[in-house]
């Protein structure tokens, strides 16, 4: 092998892994990798500055690397990038590597080196994606361990047994396969710490690792005190932090949360004979207590720990008044222990350390967390829907906020947010936690556990358990308006804190009681069954046509007075459509086990009773400032709100949602409904003119002419057996965030695109033979697809477009609109992109998607949190509801 070059290259080789970067990240890790099983390594990497993310801050964890990629990064790591491009001019038995191929001098060491073979004896491959055996030979090569990897038996045998020697491999799948850049990352991490052979003189010979040619060493230990944890006379400051008694200067803040962890920890020495560490984390706290505070017994007190271990009761033996305790991130002195007290947070976890391995722990770590569900912020406070107020009144430096695992500011809370917030017990240090995650869930059932209560919530049809956080329950038992109460049965969209735990809930369908609903049109078949049905936007930003019960409550104004009583519900149905036109209205109703409804209640626009549906206020313009209509009437995240322009003239321009996506400050033409307490139940907005965002015009338009059809995002097509006997094509793919089936006629609608177009990563929309059915007495028709029209095909490349604009078309024949561009900005209520600086509003009902060509699947179900800033994405939008999202890989 070459001699290697240690000196001044060796220095230029920091960026050791650029083919996986572009510019520098701005953020203390990358946006990216929050759900990537290698994030340690990528994490650690990127802190000892030898890899960068891309433009956006993003590694691409998901993404493959080709041959040449992953040799010019096995090059740069042994140190041997400038040998290898003095070779670009030699000539090579490759003839798909061209004379000016930025990797041939790359191709060419590796060749002579042994490191790499080509494909074939005059192909290399430059361009394929590397696999697994590839890129393990490679590394071992590299390493000097060629020969011995030989002996062992050779390609591949040889060198995959020569690899787990070394650990190179270890946390890294060992099938065969191409491999992902997180992969690459961990394989990468292993081999700088790998001791070198060089043949020196004919001989192999160890040298240093290439972490340490460059500068870096790698340890271990506990850590002593940080900036935060100070347990000794002698002060650290904040750029310092000591691990097992020696103190070291660091490159970044280390939290007073890791004070007694086990950790590895990396080095660079910047001369006269200082070591700064680079990157520390915990390897190891098997040995360690943690204990969430629900499950911390009352008994628990300086000496005795005492808490749930599933239904067993257990105790620790504590140290007493020589206990160091770190509480929300910073040491807390003995003035603040009150015999126990701090050990028992009202929520949150305690972790508890023995530093000297003596059976007695001596360090605990608290975290208690207030929850605050955010209505406004100032300058100087974030007010909370529960009356729980955070003051601000700190210097910046004191102010910690978080969000999606990186650093945030202030300037990013707005109303709506669940925050978790933690204070030191001086006060000098605020940690705010910015959460967004939230899902749609039915509520299966409630228990007791170990003296705390669990729900239990259907989530996509998987059951998981909940808690509910203390504020949310303290409100809830004070029947505060703003906290509402689930029991089973009822279906919500749940908001969750840093601990998982229910902040606030917005209830779309509840069991027991009533649910707000807006009604637009209604009749009744006249055949064997006299069924009466009711078209409905719903609080789930649906519209949806439900059955009714034979008979039902009904509730309605007559004769100048409110009446609720049991009747036929095709009264109700005749109650709408009396008139000359349909009577549009809001509608409160129940559904019964089966999906009928069993109730449906009318408003009673004398406002003269709390029971039912009551108007307040009738197409009044109201002024809207801080969550106040008319400084009277409070909305928040439970008011349903309905938002009806033009009367209703035209369904695609209808949506339900937050009070935050419609009221904007101003004056707003309004009707206010079910008033307690001041806080209004719901609300319906009805402009004269729609509101419009500014939307670039396009030049190419679908032609669905019913914008309300179902749109599937194709997943798969097979062939199947239907209840005839015949065989039908089948697709099967995502449709309003749901995985259905849908058969295929043999013969479609003449007005029908080919059924050739029916394939995997193509979006359609389409209606079955559902209707001619319907219409029969009896039918032995199959329900199947006879007509479709592709909205968008993710297999093509796709320009940036917007394929119909509703600011200058909508009243003529409303069509989907898709809109094909970058993301600018995401928040929980729109997501903003480049093309016509376009503002799509989100909602309970919006669906979000990732589009990956190179899965079996094509399409698979995300939530807002994994869409981000930068990324390519398709939304298909009905005006002032978007409802679907996809990130297209």
């Amino acid at each position: 092998m070459i001699k290697k070059i240690i000196s001044i290259i060796l220095v230029t080789v920091m960026l050791l892994i650029s083919q996986l970067s572009c510019l520098a990240a701005t953020s203390d890790t990358f946006s990216d990798i929050e759900e990537s099983s290698h994030k340690r390594a990528i994490e650690v990497l990127y802190n000892l500055k030898l890899v960068n993310g891309d433009e956006n801050g993003n590694f691409n964890p998901d993404k493959e690397i080709t041959r040449v990629e992953f040799l010019a990064m096995v090059i740069r790591m042994i140190g041997q990038e400038a040998s290898a491009k003095a070779l670009a001019a030699e000539a090579l038995p490759f003839t798909d590597v061209s004379d000016d191929h930025w990797g041939r001098g790359y191709i060419y060491f590796a060749y002579k080196m042994g490191i790499a073979n080509g494909m074939s004896d005059n192909e290399f491959g430059p361009g394929l994606k590397v696999t697994y055996n590839q890129a393990v030979k490679m590394i071992v090569s590299s390493l000097g361990y060629g020969v011995i990897a030989e002996k062992k038996g050779g390609w591949p045998v040889g060198y995959l047994s020569q690899a787990v020697s070394l650990d190179l491999t270890k946390g890294v799948s060992s099938n065969e396969r191409e491999l992902k850049r997180e992969e690459v990352a961990r394989l990468i991490l292993n081999g700088v710490t790998v001791t070198m052979r060089e043949l020196i003189n004919d001989e192999y010979v160890e040298t240093d690792t290439p972490l340490e040619m460059m500068g870096y060493k790698k340890y271990s230990g506990v850590v002593t005190s940080t900036f935060e944890a100070q347990t000794s006379q002698k002060k650290i400051d904040e750029n310092s932090v000591g691990i097992s008694g020696v103190v070291y200067e660091t490159s970044y803040f280390v939290d007073a949360e890791l004070l007694g962890a086990s950790v590895i920890y990396y080095t660079e020495d910047i001369g006269g004979g200082t070591e700064v560490v680079r990157y520390l984390y915990q390897y190891n706290d098997d040995d360690a207590i943690n204990v969430v505070a629900e499950d911390i017994v009352d008994e628990t007190n300086l000496s005795t720990f005492v808490y749930y271990e599933g239904d067993k009761v257990r105790k620790e033996s504590l140290a007493g008044s020589s206990l160091t305790v770190v509480y929300n991130g910073k040491y807390a002195g003995s003035s603040y222990y009150e015999g126990g007290k701090i050990l028992k947070p009202a929520s949150g976890n305690v972790s508890l350390r023995d530093s000297d391995n003596d059976g007695v722990y001596d360090i605990a770590i608290v975290n208690e967390y207030k929850t605050v569900v955010v209505s406004a912020v100032s300058d100087n406070d974030i007010f909370d829907i529960y009356g729980n107020n955070i003051s601000l009144d700190m210097k910046d430096d004191q102010i910690s906020v978080y969000k999606d695992g990186a650093r945030a500011s202030l300037q990013m809370i707005e109303s709506g947010d669940v925050l978790s917030v933690a204070q030191s017990k001086d006060k000098s240090k605020l940690i705010v936690y910015i959460v967004n995650n939230s899902f749609t869930g039915t509520v299966e059932a409630i228990r007791e556990e170990n003296e705390k209560t669990l729900y239990e919530i259907n989530v996509d049809g998987e059951v998981k358990d909940f808690s509910v956080a203390l504020e949310y329950r303290t409100a809830q038992d004070a029947n505060r308006n703003s906290a509402a109460k689930f029991a089973p049965g009822d279906t919500g969209i749940f908001y969750l804190n840093y601990l998982d735990e229910i902040a606030y809930c917005k209830l779309t369908e509840k069991s027991a009681d009533m649910s707000y609903g807006y009604v637009l049109n209604a009749n009744t078949v006249s055949n064997l069954a006299g069924t009466s049905s009711f078209k409905i936007l719903t609080l789930d930003n649906k519209i949806t046509t439900f059955d009714a019960e034979t008979e039902i409550y009904f509730g309605r104004m007559s004769g100048g007075k409110y009446v609720r009583s049991r009747e036929s519900a095709s009264e109700a149905v005749k109650y709408l459509t009396g008139g000359v036109e349909f009577a549009l209205q809001i509608c409160s109703y129940k559904l019964n086990d089966e999906g009928l409804i069993e109730e449906l209640q009318f408003a009673d626009t004398t406002g003269a009773n709390d029971e039912y549906l009551s108007c307040a206020v009738d197409r009044k313009s109201l002024y809207y400032s801080q969550n106040l209509l008319d400084h009277k009437y409070i909305v928040d995240q439970n008011t349903a709100v309905f938002y009806v322009p033009s009367y209703a003239q035209y369904e695609d321009v209808l949506a339900a949602g937050k009070y935050n996506s419609f009221l904007k400050q101003g004056s707003s033409l309004v009707s206010i409904y079910d008033v307690k307490n001041n806080h209004a139940g719901a609300v319906v907005i009805t402009p004269l003119t729609v509101q419009r965002y500014d939307m670039a015009v396009g030049e190419y338009e679908t032609i669905i002419d019913n914008v309300n059809s179902p749109v599937m995002y194709i997943q798969s097509v097979s062939t199947v057996k239907g209840d005839d006997d015949e065989s039908y094509m089948r697709i099967t793919g995502i449709e309003d965030g749901e995985i259905v089936e849908v058969k295929v006629a043999d013969t479609l609608n003449t007005n029908s695109q080919s059924k050739s177009l029916l394939v995997p990563g193509v979006a359609i929309q389409y209606e079955k033979n559902d209707l001619t059915r319907s219409r029969a007495l009896t039918s032995e028709e199959e329900s199947v697809l006879i007509l479709f029209k592709v909205v968008y095909d993710f297999n093509k490349e796709q320009p940036m477009q917007q394929t119909y604009n509703y600011t200058t078309a909508y009243k003529n024949r409303p069509q989907i609109s898709v809109i094909h561009s970058r993301v600018t900005a995401v928040e929980p209520s729109f997501i903003a992109v480049e093309l016509g600086e376009t503002a799509a509003p989100l909602s309970g009902g919006t669906v979000y998607m990732r589009y990956n060509p190179n899965s079996k699947q094509k399409f698979d179900l995300i939530n807002l949190a994994q869409v981000s800033i930068g990324q390519e994405v398709m939304m298909r939008l009905r005006y002032l509801n978007t409802r679907e999202v996809v990130v297209i890989e």
